[in-house]
C-alpha cells in the first residue's frame, strides 16, 4: 500500500483536552462571571472580558507541562476557535499579549485579595464543602526578571518586589512573597501577594484577620507554624473566638513552652497511637496540659514518638558525617602548642562532645619538618546506643492549642478536641505544602515575566486559581473511582494531562459540531474522565 501526502490537507479548529476540560469546569463554576462582576471595564468596547482573559490565562496550566509565558498565549490558542473561547466578537487578534495584559491591569483593581477569597467560598459551596480548619504559611516566589530593571512608577497597592541577590549565589532575583491558606480538603482559600520584604508573621497575621473578617460569625480553626504563635495574634484570635493550633516558639509567654515540657516529664505520657492512614504511619504519646500565659489559660500538648529506633538512626548517620568531616579536617592541621590542639578539638566537636557518640581525642607532638615541635590532635568516635536512646526520649515537640479538651471527637472541633484531634488537625499543614508545590513546580510560578508588578500580582492569583480547579478535579475524578467508568486510583489532575495530552477537541465549523481526536484508547479515557467531572461537553470549548 502506498501512502500518498496531501499537503493541503484539512483545515481544522481545535485544542487539547486538557485545557479544554479545565476551562469547562471553570466555566460550570461560574468563575468567569464571578470575576466579571467584580471588574469595572467597558463593556461595549471590549470583546475579551476580564473573566475570559483570565479563564484563558489559567487553561495554559491545566497540561503536563509548566504554564505559557505570556507573550505565547497566541500561539498557544492558534489553532483554537476563538468565537467560541471568547466570545461571538472574537477573532484571533483579540487573543493578544496586549489584551491579556490589559485584562490583567483591569483584575488588579477589582482587589484580588478579595475576589480569590470569594470565588473559592463559592466554588466550595457549590460543591458541597464547609470547611471549618484553614492552615496558613507565606513562601516566596522568584521573578524571571532582572534585578537591575526597574518598574518606574508603581500604582496604589502594587507590590514591590524585593531585589537582590539569590541564596546561591547565580544573579539577581525580583522576589514577592505569597500569603496562602488552604483548608481542611487541601483546597486553597486565600492567596495575596505581598512586598518581598514582608514579615512572616505579619502576613499571616493579616491573613487570619482577613478571613475572620470575609467568614464573619462562622468560627475557623487558624493552623500554623510558630510563626502564627506571637502574643498579638494569639490575644487577637482568643478575643474573637477564632480557635488555633500551632507550635509555640521557644521564647513563647516567658518561657510557656519550657513549663509544659517540664510537666510532661514530671507527670506520665498517655499512648495516642498511629496518626495517618499509611500502614507504617508513626505512633505517638501525649501530655496534655494547662499553662497559664500572661493573661490567659492556654492548653499544651507535649508528644514525641513511640518508636524512637528510626530517630536514633538518623542521630546515628547524621552525627556521624558531621564528625567524619570534623576529624578528616582536623587531622590536617597541625599547632604550636599542646593547649592549641585541645582548644580546636573542643571546637571541632562543639554541640556533639555528650550526644550520640562516645569521643577519644588523642594528642600528639612530633617534630616539625621546619624544625622544633608541632602538635596534632585526632578523636574517635563510638556510637552509644543506650545513650541515643536516652536522648531520643527527650526529644519532643509541642502544640499550643485554644480547642476545648473533649473526650470524644466533634465534627467541629472547636466544640471540644481530643489530643489525637489536635495533633491530626496540626499534622494536616502538609496540605499547604502541597499547595506550594503545585504553584511552583506543578505550574511554575517563579515563571512570570511582565515587568510590571500588578501585572505580576494578578498572575500569582490566577495560578492560585488554577490550583483551585486542579485540587477541585482531582477531588471529582477520585470520588469516581471504583464506579467502573475507567478513573484510575489515585488520580491527580496533572495525571490527567498526562493520560489525555494526545487527545483534541475538535470544531467542525461547517456542521457546528465538537468532537474528539485521537487514538480510541486515549479518546475513550478523555470521555471518562468528562463525564467523572460532570462537564457539559458543548461547554469544552467556551
Amino acid at each position: 500500500m502506498t501512502v500518498v501526502f496531501d499537503r493541503d490537507g484539512e483545515d481544522s479548529e481545535s485544542l487539547r483536552f486538557g485545557p479544554a476540560a479545565g476551562m469547562a469546569v471553570m466555566e460550570s463554576l461560574g468563575i468567569a462571571e464571578m470575576i466579571d462582576d467584580a471588574c469595572e471595564w467597558d463593556r461595549k468596547q471590549r470583546v475579551l472580558t476580564p473573566g475570559t482573559a483570565i479563564k484563558l490565562i489559567a487553561g495554559t496550566m491545566y497540561t503536563e507541562n509548566l504554564k505559557q509565558a505570556m507573550h505565547n498565549m497566541p500561539l498557544f490558542y492558534s489553532g483554537s476557535p476563538p468565537d467560541l473561547l471568547a466570545g461571538p466578537k472574537a477573532t484571533a487578534d483579540s487573543l493578544s499579549d496586549s489584551a491579556f495584559g490589559r485584562a490583567l491591569e483591569t483584575v488588579f483593581k477589582a482587589d484580588t485579595e478579595k475576589l480569590f477569597c470569594s470565588i473559592c467560598a463559592k466554588v466550595k459551596a457549590q460543591i458541597g464543602l464547609d470547611p471549618r480548619t484553614y492552615h496558613f504559611d507565606p513562601t516566596n516566589v522568584t521573578i524571571s526578571r532582572s534585578a537591575g530593571d526597574g518598574y518606574g512608577e508603581l500604582p496604589e497597592g502594587a507590590p514591590i518586589p524585593k531585589l537582590g541577590r539569590s541564596k546561591d549565589g547565580t544573579g539577581g532575583r525580583v522576589q514577592y512573597s505569597v500569603s496562602c491558606a488552604v483548608d481542611e480538603f487541601g483546597l486553597p482559600a486565600y492567596v495575596r501577594t505581598c512586598d518581598g520584604n514582608t514579615d512572616d508573621t505579619e502576613m499571616i497575621s493579616d491573613a487570619v484577620r482577613f478571613i475572620e473578617k470575609v467568614l464573619g460569625d462562622k468560627r475557623i480553626v487558624a493552623v500554623g507554624d510558630s510563626k502564627m504563635t506571637h502574643w498579638n495574634l494569639v490575644e487577637h484570635m482568643c478575643s474573637h473566638g477564632t480557635h488555633f493550633v500551632s507550635k509555640p516558639p521557644m521564647n513563647f509567654a516567658d518561657g510557656a513552652r519550657g513549663k509544659a515540657v517540664e510537666k510532661a516529664f514530671q507527670n506520665r505520657f498517655s499512648a495516642i497511637g498511629a496518626i495517618g492512614s499509611r500502614k507504617n504511619s508513626p505512633t505517638f504519646e501525649a501530655y496534655d496540659t494547662d499553662v497559664v500565659c500572661k493573661t490567659m489559660t492556654l492548653r499544651f500538648i507535649v508528644y514525641r514518638r513511640t518508636d524512637r529506633s528510626k530517630t536514633v538512626r538518623h542521630m546515628k548517620r547524621v552525627e556521624g558525617i558531621v564528625l567524619d568531616e570534623a576529624s578528616k579536617s582536623l587531622a590536617h592541621e597541625s599547632f604550636k602548642t599542646e593547649e592549641e590542639a585541645r582548644a580546636a578539638y573542643r571546637e571541632a566537636v562543639k554541640g556533639y562532645a555528650g550526644k550520640a557518640y562516645d569521643l577519644t581525642p588523642t594528642f600528639r607532638s612530633r617534630r616539625s619538618y621546619k624544625g622544633g615541635t608541632e602538635w596534632k590532635a585526632t578523636f574517635k568516635r563510638t556510637f552509644n546506643e543506650k545513650r541515643a536512646y536516652e536522648i531520643a526520649a527527650k526529644d519532643v515537640e509541642v502544640l499550643i492549642t485554644s480547642l476545648p479538651r473533649s473526650d470524644i471527637t466533634n465534627e467541629d472541633p472547636s466544640e471540644g478536641a481530643t489530643v489525637r484531634d489536635v495533633m491530626r488537625i496540626y499534622f494536616g499543614q502538609w496540605k499547604i505544602e502541597g499547595l506550594f508545590a503545585t504553584m511552583k513546580s506543578g505550574i511554575g510560578a517563579d515563571e512570570v515575566f511582565f515587568q510590571n508588578p500588578e501585572r505580576e500580582a494578578v498572575m500569582m492569583f490566577i495560578i492560585a486559581l488554577a490550583a483551585l480547579i486542579r485540587n477541585v478535579i482531582k477531588m471529582r475524578l477520585r470520588s469516581e473511582h471504583g464506579k467502573g467508568i475507567g478513573i484510575p486510583p489515585n488520580i491527580t489532575a496533572e495525571r490527567m494531562f498526562l493520560l489525555v495530552q494526545n487527545v483534541l477537541v475538535k470544531y467542525d465549523r461547517e456542521g457546528n459540531r465538537i468532537y474528539m481526536g485521537g487514538s480510541p484508547g486515549d479518546k475513550k479515557r478523555a470521555l471518562a474522565f468528562m463525564d467523572a467531572l460532570r462537564i457539559d461537553p458543548t461547554t469544552l470549548l467556551g
